[in-house]
């Protein structure tokens, strides 16, 4: 009775060896994949939200996304973390970085962009600078809520054709 017992428990321990085997080796090929995923779309996403910034700012920095995705900005000096930066230019950042994964992902086709509040750390400068580049350079819809007008001032001292909704009407 003990030795079937033991032959059962030597079975059991084989099974969950190969089953150990083979979760560590998914973990290392998912390990692998990410890095090359890493390596291929976040050079390619930090050099299109870069350039887009570029083109908003008019200023030329370089964004870096490392391994564990923490953002840096290269500020021709040093690698300054997204964390160390103003809240305003951190919204900045993040709006370059969804335009730019969506351009990655769908290309030359025209995806609406859909903002929700998402200047209200923007000061004057930037929000103009936004809202120029936006009417000038992305083709294809764009949504913008907020809970201010200060949008639609600066669209309409831009001369940019909007269609406004107020929702509380």
């Amino acid at each position: 009775e003990y030795e079937e017992q033991v032959k059962a428990l030597k079975s059991e321990i084989k099974a969950l060896d190969q089953e150990l085997f083979c979760i560590d080796t998914a973990r290392q090929t998912i390990q692998s994949l990410a890095q090359e995923i890493h390596e291929d779309f976040g050079g390619q996403l930090c050099r299109e939200a870069s350039r887009i910034m570029e083109e908003i700012t008019g200023n030329a920095r370089r964004f870096y996304v490392n391994p564990d995705l923490k953002v840096s900005v290269d500020n021709s000096r040093t690698l300054v973390p997204m964390d160390r930066l103003s809240k305003g230019t951190v919204e900045q950042m993040h709006v370059a970085l969804r335009l730019s994964a969506s351009e990655l992902v769908f290309g030359s086709e025209e995806m609406p962009v859909i903002l929700d509040d998402t200047f209200a750390f923007y000061d004057d400068g930037r929000l103009k600078a936004f809202l120029r580049w936006l009417s000038e350079k992305r083709a294809g819809q764009a949504i913008l809520m907020t809970c201010q007008h200060r949008e639609c001032d600066m669209l309409d001292g831009l001369n940019v054709d909007y269609n406004y909704v107020n929702l509380e009407a």
